[in-house]
């Protein structure tokens, strides 16, 4: 099922392509012999391929909501709001910085001593799935700090982040600093 779902949902240009082939095809056949079959079997393929777009529009799936959490918790920390980005930590988090608690502070003493310019993805977030209910993300990103163009300086840093699925949406529960550069 979870190729499925990739296929349809998050990547779905083999779909569009497999449907626009078959749909030009189709379209030839019907050119050639005049057959209303013909004709039918193209519009088919293309009302197929509408339909898999509007779907594919409609349905987040784990993995894109993920995504969405961490480009959130990006733009709560480029803005410098730190309880935005603490509302996407579980409430029974443990991992890096120990627990939620530890994690809120040296958030806000990064905020008050170095300020954040900007956060850019270097790589990923590669996000994988691990169980129902639960995921693993990886990403290296870039943080530029201070307030002055340009900025004063950045930290190149990896992550391994573990999510768990509650009512209220995709929260990280537990996170593990990989690497760091300062540059």
């Amino acid at each position: 099922m979870d190729a499925l779902e990739t296929i349809f949902f998050e990547k779905p240009l083999y779909v569009y392509l497999t449907l626009g082939i078959a749909a030009v095809a189709l379209g030839a056949v019907w050119y050639g012999r005049r057959k209303a079959i013909w004709l039918a079997a193209a519009s088919a393929a293309i009302v197929l391929g509408a339909g898999v777009f509007v779907v594919e529009r409609l349905v987040m799936t784990d993995r894109e909501q993920i995504v969405a959490a961490l480009d959130e918790v990006a733009a709560a920390a480029q803005r410098e709001d730190v309880p935005a980005a603490m509302g996407y930590v579980d409430r029974e988090y443990a991992g890096w910085m120990r627990d939620k608690r530890h994690v809120r502070l040296r958030a806000e003493a990064v905020v008050k001593t170095r300020g954040i310019r900007y956060i850019n993805f270097r790589s990923g977030p590669e996000v994988t799935i691990t169980q129902p209910g639960q995921a693993e993300t990886r990403f290296t990103v870039v943080v530029y700090y201070g307030k002055s163009d340009p900025p004063d300086g950045r930290v190149v840093l990896a992550w391994r982040l573990d999510w768990i699925k509650r009512s209220a949406g995709w929260r990280i529960r537990g996170a593990d600093l990989t690497g760091s550069s300062i540059r």
